[in-house]
Order: C-alpha cells, then structure tokens, then sequence
C-alpha cells in the first residue's frame, strides 16, 4: 500500500467535529464503509483509520463560513500540538471578515504552526460572492507568493453556479501570480475539461478532484488526465467524513490509474505542493 497525504481531512476534533459533515453518519454508513471515528466523532478512532488505510498526514481545512458550522481556525494549533506529525493546519480566509485576512496569515502561519490558506470566494453562502481573480483578493495572494504559502481554492462543487466557477478566473489568477502555488479543490467539477488544461498550461496550479475523481460525468477526464499530462499534478483528498477513507481510497485505486501514477497522485504531488519535500 501506498503512503498518502490526505488534501481534505476533516477531524472530529472540537468545532470540526460540530459542522455538518459529521451529521447523518447513519445514512452514509448505509452507503458505504462504516467510519467508527465519524460516527463517534473519536480522535482516537481516527488516528487508528488513517493508519489503517497508510495516510502518513491528513490536511485540515478549516471553514469558518456560516454555512454547515464553523471548523474554526483557532482550533488548528491545539490539534498540531495534541497529534503532531500528523496532521497539516490550513486556515480558512474570508474577504470582509472581522477578522483581517492578511493578520490571520500572520498569526497562524508566519508566526504560529500551520502551513497553508484555504478560501472559497465564489461560494454562494459568502459573505462577499466573487470570482477568485478579483483584485479585493490581490493583497493575500501578493503575501501568499511572498512567503511560499500553498494556496487552496475551492472552485467548483455540485451545488453552486457555474457562473462564478469560470476556469479563465484561474488563468488569470495564475498568470498574475505565478509562484502562488494553487490547489483547485473539487476539481473545478463541472468544469473537468477546461480546469484540467488550467493545471496543464500552469506549472503551479493542481487540482484535488476527491470525491469528483470517479463516478461522476466528466469524471472519466481526470482519470485520463493522472494517467497522461496530469501524473505530477492531481492530489488525493478524500472529504471525510462525507465519505470513509477506504472508500475514498478506492475511487483512486479501483479505476485504472496507472500503477507509475499512484504514488504521485497519492503523496508526491501533496508533498510537493505543500512544500514537505
């Protein structure tokens, strides 16, 4: 088995473990693998099923938007501190927040343990619904290229428009900011095709389909894409708890990628981008 970096981790541990990703686990055990650490929201039991399924680090993102329940950024530096070496703390920015971006960045990473910044400025329950290349952005990705901070966007998703999910806001978001590592989350889903040539015409866009990776329309394109132009450029991320970890670990493992890309697309790829190479 393969060691994993897991992109999209979310632990049952103190507010991550109020959102709604953690709610329902009944139905989804009925759906898939039974998750012990999800429906008894235990660290313990967690540790256990990364272990069990060889992820070395799981990268927690906090969400601090209204919706679903706020994973909070304060509680990143006690789950480093009480699990170290296990997990990687990537704090959540909104524009407008009470809090100012740029001074999160500054507490949390330049001066405190975690490593990179998670935003999801086209998500229709912000605050402020913008395109990713909106120059009110500008300022946190001039100190994210500044400072080598790996970038994660979430630009795509099931239930938002496609209007604000328009992959040349990824061109230009590159192109403005070419050392800016960048991490598409969900894929860019619906828009496989054209987020895939984002990543290809850019050397430091990824992408980190998860669940999107197989099963769904379009999905076949990022298969073809990690077996072609795109080995050193998808990353794994599973979305517990919406989904186990073994049977996240199977919509990699069980659709024909080639056996030369799944160490990349399992761990190489995370760990390039998030600088633990």
């Amino acid at each position: 088995m393969y060691p994993v970096i897991d992109l999209r981790l979310r632990p049952p541990y103190k507010s991550f473990a109020t959102t709604s990703f953690y709610q329902n686990q009944e139905k989804r055990r009925s759906e898939g693998t039974e998750s012990r650490a999800a429906i008894e929201r235990d660290m313990d039991l967690m540790i256990k099923e990364m272990d069990e399924n060889n992820i070395v680090y799981g990268v927690a993102i906090a969400r601090e938007s209204e919706w679903g329940g706020a994973a909070k950024n304060s509680d990143l530096p006690g789950l480093l501190a009480d699990y170290p070496n296990r997990f990687i703390g990537v704090i959540h920015l909104q524009y407008g927040a009470e809090k100012d971006p740029l001074e999160s960045i500054e507490e949390y990473i330049l001066h405190g343990p975690c490593t990179g910044v998670y935003m999801e400025p086209s998500f229709r329950f912000e605050k402020y619904l913008m395109h990713a290349d909106d120059e009110r952005l500008f300022p946190i990705y001039e100190k994210c290229e500044k400072h080598h901070i790996p970038f994660i966007l979430q630009y795509g998703g099931g239930i938002n428009s496609v209007e604000y999910y328009d992959p040349s806001d990824i061109y230009r978001l590159a192109e403005a900011f070419p050392d800016l590592k960048i991490c598409i989350t969900h894929g860019g889903w619906p828009q496989v095709m054209p987020m895939i040539h984002q990543a290809y015409a850019h050397k430091n866009v990824y992408l980190s389909p998860d669940a999107y990776f197989s099963g769904w329309p379009g999905s076949q394109d990022y298969i073809t894409a990690a077996n072609t132009i795109l080995a050193d450029k998808i990353i794994f991320g599973s979305a517990f708890p919406c989904i186990s970890l073994p049977d996240a670990l199977k919509l990699y493992l069980e659709v024909g990628v080639k056996m030369e890309s799944l160490p990349k697309i399992l761990y190489d790829n995370a760990a390039r981008f998030l600088g633990l190479e």
